[in-house]
């Protein structure tokens, strides 16, 4: 990220005035400043907490979907966590309406953002960021949690720096994922060889996961990628990754060995 500034302008303070009418409101509470995405089953929102003073991110989720599963289980899981590094979830409602999961709202750009800007990031970034991730999963793994879906998509960097970790609704406890896998969920090129198998799982799946990220950072490429998903799994089923010393000079053999280590 050097000499390339990432960083969204702060716009002036917002003012939140009071209005009668509440139909802009969400759970009665949650005042809607703006859509942030949307997709077939879900959108987030931007939202002020007229309780608590606060701005919140709203995921709404529509009840026919099987989203609200995986909302839940978020909910859940990362109701046990409490890591500066990790994303807040301050509620889970379900309603008529729909299923509604209160977060942190976080201001900054997610990892994928960045990459897909500068491609790769310099060795002392790449390290401090994922210092921090593993510092997020060593909370997570304490309280026999795992993520399971680690990727640049599901890192946010914040504007004073820090990164936070978010969406735990792929992730099981551990005494559940050492079961056998019935379906395969997730994004296969940051997948274990345990996950695209549907083996059963523990806190390797994760640093596996870890280590992909870092070695995208460093290479500007994930070590496993195929044209489609089933080539992509083949190769983190039978590939081994090119060692990143080979790829780039400032990597040292030491660092090289370590991650190639995890991707193994």
């Amino acid at each position: 990220m050097q000499d390339k500034d990432l960083t969204p302008e702060k716009g002036a303070t917002t003012i939140i005035e009071e209005d009668s009418e509440d139909k802009d409101l969400i759970l009665e509470r949650y005042k809607v400043l703006e859509e942030l995405a949307s997709t077939r089953f879900s959108t987030v929102y931007k939202a002020f907490d007229s309780k608590m003073q606060r701005l919140v991110a709203i995921k709404m989720i529509d009840n026919s979907s099987k989203a609200t599963t995986w909302a839940k289980r978020e909910a859940h899981l990362s109701a046990q966590l409490n890591n500066p590094n990790i994303c807040t979830i301050y509620e889970y409602e379900e309603t008529d309406e729909g299923h509604f999961l209160i977060m942190e709202y976080l201001e900054g750009l997610t990892l994928r953002d960045v990459l897909d800007y500068c491609k790769t990031l310099s060795l002392d970034e790449t390290l401090t960021i994922g210092k921090e991730i593993s510092l997020a999963l060593e909370s997570a793994h304490i309280n026999e949690i795992i993520h399971k879906d680690i990727k640049p998509e599901n890192v946010m960097l914040l504007q004073e720096g820090r990164i936070k970790i978010m969406d735990f609704g792929t992730g099981r406890l551990l005494g559940h994922a050492k079961e056998a896998q019935k379906t395969l969920i997730g994004t296969p090129s940051y997948m274990s060889p345990e996950q695209v198998n549907k083996e059963r799982l523990d806190d390797r799946t994760d640093q596996f996961s870890l280590a992909v990220v870092l070695y995208e950072m460093i290479a500007g490429h994930t070590p496993f990628e195929g044209k489609t998903t089933r080539t992509t799994i083949l190769k983190v089923q039978n590939s081994r990754a090119q060692r990143l010393d080979k790829i780039d000079d400032e990597v040292n053999e030491q660092l090289a060995e370590v991650i190639n280590k995890a991707l193994s």
